[in-house]
């Protein structure tokens, strides 16, 4: 039998051995932790600490790799400090010098408290029941490392932060610390306990501290790299989102459908996507488009229940999906309703050809497109209302304005028939002329400029029969202009306006210059007057309201100046200016939307 004296030359010799030993079993715990990382069930544990059910996966996880600490130690038999494999049940005079501070620490500092004091006790009680020397010693030990670690997780924790691999280096180094001053103070001889101190203090504290600092960088490397793949994903969903948003605008139909479908199967890693109405396929693109055609009726009664339900739902396995051709390989799938209000438009599915690639988080983006594309079908139906409202409301402004021209023609022809009835049938065969020839400005909110000036042309013949030589009207058109379309009787208006107000009782030297301009990016339209101004009382107010004055109400110009807006936005309203020496009326279209379209702008659905 070796004294301790004996001993003594080779403890160095022992330490090396026993750290050895014990990087070996702490690396075979990282190539585990490592390994265990990569299982999905377990990122939504670490990355929401705080719910019950993460604190119940993560005791569990952890309790494994505390068990796995306590029996795989190195076995130290005291006094002769001989090392051996390690068992399940120690003898009387034996210890075990093992990684158990790292795996109770790692607990405490990500569960928290909870899960740091359930695994720090249950391995304690674990190592008590082994037996060995001092066993109380490892369950305070083992308990108080628990507590301690979890008290400065609950801090990181409270932050929804992961601590840094450096603290957690130095919390294992001061938890060994702790154990090994339990050690010594639950002593049976002091000077063993001194001479075991020195034999496992260094080797633990150092593989203890370095096992928790790497422990914790695989933790926070492996979720940093699923945080950039969400990253990735989010952003390729919100390109999706971007290039879709303007799609279903129009309405689910097979062109916008297959559009959609052809830019999700591009960005997303599935197998299949197709869209649907509430009856039919209207797109299909991946895996199966051999036989899950266009145009052909759903397929499964899942289908149908989710367009009943409008809630989402799965399909698990092939006969869920329903398809009787042999060989689709389609294996699961997510379908998705598509509503505007109360009502399901269609559907959005997802397909797999593996059942284990459906997961919670194809299920999110599925679902999460869906809304999306909801959001534009039901955004698409509001702004086609809004349209139609807006037609209606510029149709009945501009159906005042051949009431108000008729209504002045009227009184001409009453005029002149007193004086020459010869005349006045020429004026009313003038009048039919022109109002067979502006029907069509009733349909239509914008008109080529060739017809505007040729409804200007009518009026000037009615008004110069009855006033012949009281008033000249120049034109002034820059080349190119004659198919831009505007306004029916937007011109003519303010023509009318200047013939009927603009002079008074002046007889002659009354000049009236109509200038269409081509400005770049806008078409200028300005009616210029050489009369008498009009005055700062209504010039204040025409065009915004109408005006009780003798002269007229100026229902005309306000009129006007409420389609102008209607159309273009309040930026292109109608721009008055006045002096003693006359009057302009300047109207600004933007060029883009005055192009001459054909049927663009034709609201009536039965006109080809």
């Amino acid at each position: 039998m070796r004294t301790m004296t004996d001993l003594k030359d080779g403890v160095a010799m022992s330490m090396l051995t026993l750290f050895m030993l014990l990087l070996e079993r702490t690396a075979l715990m990282l190539l585990f932790a490592y390994i265990l990382m990569n299982f999905t069930f377990l990122k939504a544990p670490l990355s929401q600490r705080d719910q019950k059910r993460s604190i119940v996966i993560l005791t569990l996880v952890f309790l494994i790799f505390g068990f796995f600490s306590n029996l795989s130690g190195v076995v130290v038999q005291v006094p002769h400090l001989t090392l051996s494999s390690f068992s399940l049940k120690l003898p009387d005079d034996a210890v075990i010098a093992n990684s158990r501070v790292l795996s109770i620490s790692v607990a405490g500092l990500i569960g928290g408290p909870w899960v740091g004091g359930i695994v720090g006790i249950t391995t304690g009680i674990l190592r008590f029941l082994q037996g060995g020397l001092s066993p109380l010693t490892y369950l305070i030990s083992s308990s108080l490392t628990g507590i301690a670690s979890g008290l400065i997780g609950r801090h990181f924790i409270h932050k929804s932060e992961l601590p840094q691999p450096a603290i957690g280096g130095l919390t294992g180094l001061v938890l060994e610390g702790v154990q090994i001053i339990c050690i010594y103070l639950l002593a049976w001889d002091s000077q063993e306990a001194l001479a075991l101190i020195q034999l496992i203090a260094l080797p633990m504290a150092l593989i203890n501290s370095l096992g928790l600092y790497l422990f914790l960088a695989i933790i926070r490397q492996s979720l940093r790299h699923e945080d950039s793949l969400k990253a990735v994903q989010t952003e390729d969903v919100l390109n999706l989102t971007q290039q879709t948003f303007s799609l279903f605008h129009d309405g689910l139909n097979q062109e916008t459908a297959q559009k959609a479908a052809q830019l999700i199967y591009q960005t997303m890693k599935i197998a299949a996507v197709s869209i649907t109405d509430q009856k039919e396929i209207l797109a299909f693109i991946g895996a199966g488009s051999d036989h899950h055609l266009v145009g052909m009726p759903l397929q499964t009664n899942l289908s149908y229940t989710s367009i009943d339900t409008g809630q989402t739902h799965l399909a698990l396995d092939p006969d869920d999906i329903g398809c009787h051709h042999p060989g689709c390989p389609l294996k699961a799938g997510i379908i998705v309703p598509l509503k505007t209000e109360d009502t399901v438009a269609g559907t959005l599915k997802f397909y797999f050809d593996d059942e284990n690639q459906l997961t919670q988080e194809k299920e999110n983006w599925a679902t999460g497109l869906g809304a999306i594309f909801s959001t534009q079908l039901q955004l698409g139906i509001a702004q086609r209302q809004k349209a139609l409202l807006k037609e209606a409301e510029l149709r009945s402004l501009q159906g005042q304005v051949n009431p108000h021209f008729f209504f002045n023609a009227m009184n001409t022809i009453r005029a002149v028939i007193r004086t020459d009835p010869d005349q006045a049938r020429q004026l009313l065969s003038k009048l039919s002329n022109y109002f067979r020839s502006n029907i069509k400005g009733h349909r239509e909110t914008q008109i080529p400029l060739t017809e505007e000036l040729q409804y200007v042309q009518n009026y000037l013949e009615i008004e110069q029969t009855r006033f012949p030589d009281r008033f000249q009207v120049d034109f002034q058109m820059d080349p190119g202009l004659e198919m831009i379309r505007v306004p029916p009787f937007i011109i003519q208006v303010l023509v009318e306006n200047a013939i009927k107000h603009a002079f008074g009782s002046r007889p002659k030297d009354n000049q009236i210059r109509v200038e269409i301009l081509d400005q770049d990016q806008l078409i200028q339209i300005k009616v210029q007057d050489n009369g008498l101004g009009i005055s700062d009382a209504i010039i204040s107010r025409l065009g915004k309201e109408a005006i009780s004055e003798s002269q007229g109400s100026g229902t005309a110009i306000e009129n006007l100046n409420k389609r102008l807006m209607g159309l273009y936005g309040p930026q292109h309203s109608l721009a008055i200016q006045t002096s003693p020496q006359g009057t302009s009326f300047t109207i600004r279209i933007p060029k883009e939307k005055g192009k001459i379209a054909h049927d663009e702008s034709n609201p009536d659905p039965t006109r080809r």
